[in-house]
């Protein structure tokens, strides 16, 4: 039985099925002897493992011939294109001389290609469920840890509260007007409020400074971004949560900060947030501005396509207009 024909564990299937003794690979060398089984050859396993089935033939039949058996391709193909196992029966002799026949027909190799389908099934089956498995616990993982920064976020500032629950509701409104992938979407409205996560590790005389920033203020304050990314730096936390927390202030021109990212090399779910913030930005009272109407916000933001904004995602935002002033009254 050759090991290279399927990538499965043999040592299990050949546990499974009594018929087999010794499995081979495809040129002829001993890789697997079913501890079973050992008593029957008077030998020890690693006598056995990595020597060629030829050593073993009796002498008549070793040499040249035997190297052809071992080798030899089939060529005969059922109906249905699969390749037809046929059957071998010889001796083989131990090294303290005793013959052992050995055989193997059309009857094992038909149970054993049973066996192995339902051996590949059940693997799919497990492979799948512990894929979801993971998926669930990355998920709850990430739905703890976006719990626990937002609650920090509205300890840090108290003007945050309303501020996240927007942008969640513009960001999922452009995701599905984009047409995105229903888990996209899902992920994007979940984790789109973590996005300014990091101004967690700015300082309070910054934070709140009521004047206009000066310019070490101003690059002490894009620091945010990589605190963020830092703060969600773990294996076990979805990639499209630290996507948005360290590109949502790119530009599609590549003006924006840290990295200077352009066009479609900034993830969708960072272009999308960038958007829904802006606008937020624009509608939003702070200590050092005024509110603009919303009719003044949509003005502005149209003049940035293709220069601070995704056109594609941009358009989306002209369409849905009304429901984002909707979206702004209701949680203001």
């Amino acid at each position: 039985m050759r090991r290279d024909m399927h990538p499965f564990d043999w040592e299990t299937i050949i546990d499974k099925i009594p018929d087999i003794l010794i499995a081979t690979d495809r040129h002829g060398t001993i890789i697997t002897v079913k501890g079973e089984d050992l008593h029957r050859l008077k030998v020890r396993r690693d006598m056995l493992i990595g020597r060629m089935i030829r050593d073993f033939l009796l002498p008549k039949n070793n040499g040249a011939r035997t190297d052809a058996c071992v080798r030899l391709p089939c060529e005969m193909k059922r109906p249905d294109g699969r390749e037809m196992v046929l059957g071998i029966a010889d001796h083989i002799v131990t090294p303290d001389g005793n013959e052992i026949w050995v055989c193997r027909d059309n009857v094992i190799s038909e149970e054993t290609e049973q066996f192995l389908d339902l051996y590949h099934d059940s693997m799919k089956k497990s492979l799948f469920q512990m894929i979801e498995d993971k998926n669930r616990s990355l998920e709850k993982l990430t739905q703890a840890l976006v719990n626990a920064l937002e609650n920090a976020n509205l300890f840090h500032d108290t003007e945050t509260h309303n501020h996240i629950i927007r942008i969640s509701e513009f960001s999922a409104l452009l995701a599905q007007k984009m047409e995105l992938p229903a888990e996209i979407v899902k992920k994007i409205t979940l984790y789109s409020p973590l996005h300014d996560v990091g101004k967690v590790g700015i300082p309070d005389k910054i934070l709140k400074k009521k004047d206009l920033y000066r310019k070490g203020e101003i690059e002490k304050m894009h620091e945010h971004v990589v605190i963020g990314a830092r703060m969600l730096a773990n294996p076990g936390i979805d990639p499209v949560v630290t996507n948005i927390v360290l590109y949502h202030h790119e530009r599609w021109d590549g003006s924006g900060y840290v990295h200077g990212l352009r066009g479609k090399a900034i993830p969708i779910e960072a272009r999308i947030v960038t958007i829904a913030d802006t606008y937020d930005g624009l509608r939003t009272k702070r200590r050092y501005k005024k509110a603009v109407a919303h009719e003044t916000a949509v003005d502005i933001m149209s003049k940035g396509s293709g220069s601070f904004f995704d056109p594609d995602i941009l358009d989306c935002f002209l369409k849905t207009e009304d429901e984002f002033e909707s979206i702004s009254l209701r949680y203001s």
